[in-house]
């Protein structure tokens, strides 16, 4: 059952990527597919080769999924400019290039402590 999204507070979910169209999309897909549906989710496009944000609208629709493009720095850089654009009560933080999606890898934001 999906959770109504104003019953509970916003968590921003902060996805820095460079270059990782193959592992972002699986990524995406097994954090929007979280019984808790209040999310933001800020892509950052630490300045990749391809663009991300054409990517992502050919490959997947959905209103919480907003995507940035950076200069190319480096991971950290991408992470803190996602934060500054986040408006969430909790921040989680997913590495794209990860191999697996969030929930293979056991992720849910209850595990990671986002809901008291």
């Amino acid at each position: 059952m999906e959770t109504p999204r104003n019953l509970y507070p916003l968590i921003s979910v902060v996805i820095p990527t460079y270059n990782g169209e193959k592992t972002l999309l699986n990524m995406l897909f097994g954090v929007l597919n979280q019984t808790y549906s209040n999310l933001e989710v800020i892509v950052v496009d630490d300045g990749s080769e391809n663009s991300v944000e054409l990517f992502l609208q050919e490959k997947i629709h959905d209103d919480r999924i907003k995507v940035y493009r950076i200069e190319h720095s480096n991971a950290n850089v991408a992470r803190n400019f996602g934060i500054s654009k986040s408006k969430g009560k909790y921040i989680a933080m997913i590495d794209a290039e990860r191999r697996g999606s969030f929930k293979q890898r056991g992720g849910s934001f209850k595990q990671a402590g986002c809901l008291v």
